[in-house]
């Protein structure tokens, strides 16, 4: 064999270990993609609910609060403080982007937080009904308000009505 020859046969030996080693490569690569999509859709699907009780939560907590003024005779338009009331709850919950107080028909009276213009865009745009029953009936039960999730793309929103007798 001539050295030409072996330059030939060490350049194809060459080429050919490139290409196998780019192929493991892209086969490696491609499976940490799938893996880590897969893992991805699983932890959404997992922590999702979390985060929609934690909004739960804290949302009956708020509605408790703004219950118990209503039931003592103060107008949801009269009361103050409510921003100052909210930010608190807002600073030690970061995942949350806004907290509101809105009307039976989705009309905000009261908010708090980043993103509040995604809300009352979803509502104008009808993605978000709060179309309901704002009072009990005198002798009727009172039972836990039904909480509503709706998913905003980027955001999940989750109503909480207040229910007052």
């Amino acid at each position: 064999m001539t050295n030409k020859n072996q330059r030939r046969t060490l350049r194809a030996e060459e080429t050919f270990i490139f290409a196998l080693l780019a192929l493991a490569l892209v086969i490696l690569i491609a499976n940490a993609v799938g893996t880590s999509r897969l893992a991805l859709n699983l932890y959404e699907r997992e922590i999702t609910p979390e985060f929609n009780r934690e909004a739960e939560v804290v949302g009956r907590t708020v509605a408790a609060q703004f219950a118990r003024a209503i039931e003592l005779g103060i107008r949801p338009e009269d009361l103050v403080g409510v921003e100052e009331f909210l930010a608190p709850t807002l600073e030690a919950q970061k995942r949350f982007d806004y907290l509101l107080f809105a009307d039976a028909t989705g009309k905000v009276l009261f908010g708090k937080g980043r993103n509040t213009a995604l809300y009352t865009e979803a509502v104008n745009q009808g993605t978000i009904s709060l179309a309901g029953p704002a009072a009990l009936a005198l002798g009727e039960k009172r039972e836990t308000p039904r909480v509503r999730v709706f998913d905003l793309g980027h955001v999940m929103n989750t109503a909480v009505p207040i229910v007052v007798q």
